[in-house]
């Protein structure tokens, strides 16, 4: 698949789904884990307002859990979200 196919492919993704993929593999399901809104934006091609509120809208769907550490807002996986759970511990993840 050419790069502009595959450019083409992502903009029919929705917003939150990209951001979740994009930020999965710095995630854990024990630890939380710092995020900057600002990286994501600027790799995503987006704000990083969009970026916070579509990050607000995972924690709200259970997809991640998030809390304040001093000024920065932490994230990790929610492993209690059943599609979370499922991916996280598919073997094919595992390996």
């Amino acid at each position: 698949m050419s790069a502009l196919a595959t450019s083409r492919a992502m903009t029919r993704v929705s917003p939150a789904l990209q951001v979740l993929l994009f930020v999965w593999p710095h995630l854990d399901v024990k630890e939380y884990r710092p995020i900057k809104q600002a990286w994501v934006a600027k790799h995503l091609h987006g704000t990083q307002q969009h970026v916070s509120g579509i990050l607000g809208s995972l924690v709200r769907e259970g997809f991640l859990s998030a809390k304040k550490d001093g000024r920065l807002n932490v994230y990790r996986l929610n492993v209690d979200n059943k599609a979370v759970k499922e991916i996280y511990t598919d073997p094919l993840y595992l390996n």
